[in-house]
């Protein structure tokens, strides 16, 4: 069984392993898991509001931080939940 961090690839990697894991038989389960990856990666950036009342992060898209009228960070979830920050409820 071949483990990868799938964090750390970028697209020629994901492209290769996609020629490579094609001609398998598990192929819909690897395009699959690769598909749910890159969801996760692509959302790996959230959002928090820096405020004395803020207590969620967000996606970059959700109406929870476009209502924010203080100052909007970039930050990792790993960094948002160390902050204490937790998911927000419409986009999470």
């Amino acid at each position: 069984m071949v483990q990868m961090n799938l964090n750390n690839m970028d697209s020629r990697n994901v492209a290769m392993l996609i020629k490579q894991v094609y001609r398998s038989r598990f192929y819909f389960c690897v395009m699959a898991v690769l598909c749910l990856q890159a969801s996760c990666s692509s959302n790996n950036t959230v959002m928090i509001c820096v405020s004395p009342t803020a207590h969620k992060y967000h996606s970059t898209r959700c109406k929870g931080v476009k209502a924010c009228t203080h100052q909007i960070k970039k930050l990792t979830i790993k960094e948002a939940e160390e902050l204490g920050k937790t998911p927000c409820g419409y986009c999470y």
